[in-house]
């Protein structure tokens, strides 16, 4: 794949859950026992935001959750954002596999935990929207089976789980970016309030190797990139890894 890499938040601000959930309530949510706790472009800007002008502007349409449970003073980063990219599809099935069971590729099982940015409010009832590319670095279509693409979930202890395959690096422009998977999250009532990605370690093209660069992508921030390690998985060895969003 070859394809300039366009940073398309701004005109995705007015994106929300209930948009993205639209039309998947027919959609069986596929469970996976014992896991834990060229494309179209989306440019529906017909959803309400908490945002608007200059304020949306400024934050890529998400917005942050600064409300805070406790009194310790204690306050952790808000995670960094990162470009929407051109290959957002609206409309994917509510899944925690997003293979189908017969996508080739490296075995991954992706553990997030979103939190608040007092350090300890986990985030119950978020929506988490998961894209990513194949093996070879393309990116599906939607339409009927969005491969590669699924919704989850946050449970009680603000923790989702993703079972997937690792993405391909693919070109961007001349050069290529790292292996990363796409995040987009709402909050309970609906609102965005985080898009973002998930690097891997040791991809050489991390940093000032990735051909996209800050302010549209950054995949220098360490809290983002996740090491992967072999876990047992109903059986079969998968690799696995962890992070956190705080929000």
């Amino acid at each position: 794949m070859s394809e300039e890499f366009v940073d398309e938040s701004e005109e995705n601000a007015g994106t929300t859950r209930r948009e993205v959930l639209r039309g998947i309530a027919a959609v069986a949510v596929i469970g996976v026992a014992g896991c834990g706790g060229a494309s179209n472009n989306s440019n529906d800007t017909g959803g309400a935001d908490t945002l608007s002008g200059d304020a949306a502007s400024d934050s890529g349409g998400d917005v942050a959750d600064t409300s805070s449970d406790n009194d310790s003073g204690a306050a952790c980063e808000a995670t960094g954002r990162d470009a929407q990219g051109p290959f957002y599809e609206e409309g994917a099935p509510e899944r925690v596999d997003l293979t189908g069971g017969t996508e080739p590729g490296e075995a991954i099982l992706l553990t997030g935990t979103i939190i608040g940015l007092d350090c300890a409010t986990p985030k119950g009832g978020y929506v988490v929207d998961v894209w990513q590319a194949d093996a070879s670095g393309e990116y599906s279509p939607g339409g009927a089976d969005y491969k590669l693409r699924g919704i989850v979930r946050t449970d009680e202890s603000g923790t989702f789980t993703v079972r997937s395959i690792k993405p391909g690096n693919y070109l961007n422009g001349a050069d290529y970016r790292p292996s990363h998977v796409h995040f987009m999250v709402f909050d309970a009532d609906g609102t965005r309030v985080l898009t973002t990605q998930v690097y891997f370690a040791d991809d050489p093209y991390l940093g000032a190797n990735d051909s996209c660069q800050p302010p549209t992508c950054n995949s220098y921030e360490a809290e983002r990139i996740v090491t992967l390690a072999d876990s047992d998985v109903d059986g079969a060895t998968v690799k696995a890894g962890s992070f956190t969003f705080y929000v």
